[in-house]
């Protein structure tokens, strides 16, 4: 799993990574909400998981995450810190984001992780390409002549590291539903 380690205090983000990098995990820290903006904006498609610390020195890491959640929805969220009030409690648990008290082992956050999310979310769903309309050639703007063929992008393997699934999609994702997905299984057809 990709990981984005958010924490302030040197000695903790030193321990936490190295814990989750123990446990198999690609760790990227961050000791700042500026780091980890940038980390996320340049890696949002590989980035499965974000663990943030609360008081950070260039903001609130509550509100860097309820920003990425809106941003990026496939992304996974939770907070570890030693300083969270009710008032924050609440707002994480409104928004869904697991959190947990200072301190810890990441062993045991991961495990958390995992079960929260296979239980109380959905697989992430891609995202959908977004490529600007190529403008079509003038000798195709006459009427009557066909448009250029625009070759397909090619697929994109999405994995689901929290359910430990991966399936292959392609961009951007049809709209099917589980009874066509479940035919095209049995049968080998793609309708």
């Amino acid at each position: 799993m990709n990981i984005i380690f958010l924490e302030d205090e040197v000695e903790l983000s030193a321990i936490g990574v190295e814990q989750l990098r123990k446990l198999g995990h690609t760790v990227h820290p961050a000791l700042n909400l500026a780091d980890a903006r940038e980390l996320v904006d340049e890696n949002w498609q590989t980035i499965h998981l974000i663990i943030a610390d609360h008081r950070l020195p260039d903001g609130a890491g509550i509100d860097y995450l309820m920003e990425v959640k809106e941003r990026y929805p496939r992304i996974k969220l939770a907070v570890v810190s030693g300083c969270l009030t009710p008032v924050d409690e609440e707002m994480l648990d409104e928004a869904g984001i697991p959190y947990f008290t200072k301190p810890l082992l990441y062993r045991q956050v991961i495990q958390k992780l995992r079960q929260h999310y296979m239980m109380h979310t959905r697989p992430p769903v891609p995202p959908r390409a977004t490529m600007p309309p190529s403008p079509l050639p003038a000798a195709h703007k006459s009427i009557g002549a066909p448009p250029p063929q625009v070759p397909k992008p090619p697929p994109v393997k999405e994995e689901n590291v929290l359910a430990g699934a991966s399936v292959e999609v392609e961009n951007p994702p049809k709209k099917r539903g589980l009874t066509s997905v479940i035919f095209s299984k049995l049968t080998g057809k793609n309708d």
